[in-house]
């Protein structure tokens, strides 16, 4: 795409903040929240089984639009609903949005790409570490999505010198230490299963975005927005879901050519790209099917024409 295109597709989004669209995620998570307690008191807690990584991933959501600014235009209202979302989703926001932002700007890097870290290290990684993520990878356990988690932790703990940072840490320690005291052994059980299960929808969500689609033949190159689509992936999910689970995350190409947009104008981003004939699109369950059946090295290889050219 060129740059004179990707201007007239902007001209038709609408990059307006809408305070109804957030009064209606915070009322939705209210009542999950509230339902997740509740059930908590009951004989059928079990359910929250199914619950809990729902509205995890839907913080997680939030926490990703926060990132870019786009959960409300006042920015100490826009960080507050970032630290919140990352508390209930185990993720330090602060941490995060230091390494999104450098993912946008290097997106498509193998070797600058902070999120490529895990895939960037695997042919280096131990004879046990390689079999250990290839076993759980073709098991669907999500030992990536804690892997790369526990690295955001590290790395905040290891810069804890900022007050944002020690806070970002210490309000999921607070909240899900102060939840843990509450509860008994039966229900701290449901909490970790689900808790797992967000695990694995995160790592699902997140390998289809860029997995093969990078490079290191340019260690010092980074793309403008629209030069993005040939690095970028989106996928297709029931509409219910992409709504009101993934907040449209599901259209990530048009999230990287748009970074600005805000998630509920995604899908109208995505109908105008549809003449793209480069646009990457693929059907997330039988992608992601193929994907576990395939080894974990292969998974990450770079695709045909992004390899790095021999020397």
């Amino acid at each position: 795409m060129n740059k004179a295109t990707y201007r007239s597709l902007r001209q038709g989004l609408n990059f307006n903040f809408q305070p109804l669209q957030l009064g209606k995620q915070i009322s939705i998570d209210l009542f999950l929240f509230s339902l997740i307690t509740g059930l908590f008191q009951t004989s059928v807690a079990p359910l929250n089984i199914f619950i809990i990584p729902l509205f995890m991933f839907r913080q997680f959501s939030i926490l990703h639009e926060a990132v870019h600014g786009l959960s409300h235009t006042n920015g100490k209202i826009n960080h507050f609903c970032g630290l919140i979302a990352g508390t209930f989703c185990l993720t330090p926001f602060t941490v995060w949005k230091m390494a999104h932002l450098k993912h946008h700007y290097w997106t498509g890097n193998l070797e600058q790409d902070p999120t490529f870290a895990i895939l960037k290290t695997f042919d280096q990684s131990s004879s046990y570490k390689k079999r250990l993520i290839e076993s759980t990878w073709r098991m669907g356990f999500p030992l990536l999505a804690g892997l790369q988690h526990l690295g955001f932790w590290i790395f905040g703990l290891q810069n804890i010198k900022s007050i944002e940072i020690a806070l970002s840490l210490a309000l999921p320690v607070i909240f899900y230490g102060a939840l843990a005291s509450q509860l008994t052994w039966g229900n701290l059980a449901i909490c970790a299963t689900g808790t797992l299960i967000y695990f694995r929808i995160y790592e699902d969500m997140i390998v289809p975005q860029h997995v093969g689609l990078y490079s290191d033949d340019e260690p010092d190159h980074h793309p403008p927005a629209w030069d993005q689509i040939p690095i970028t992936r989106s996928w297709y999910l029931h509409p219910f879901i992409e709504r009101h689970v993934a907040l449209n995350m599901n259209y990530h190409t048009e999230h990287h050519l748009f970074p600005d947009l805000p998630w509920h104008q995604l899908d109208k981003a995505h109908k105008l790209l549809q003449t793209e004939k480069e646009l990457n699109i693929v059907s997330f369950f039988e992608w992601m099917k193929m994907q576990r059946q395939r080894t974990f090295a292969e998974t990450i290889t770079p695709v045909p024409g992004r390899k790095k050219t021999a020397a």
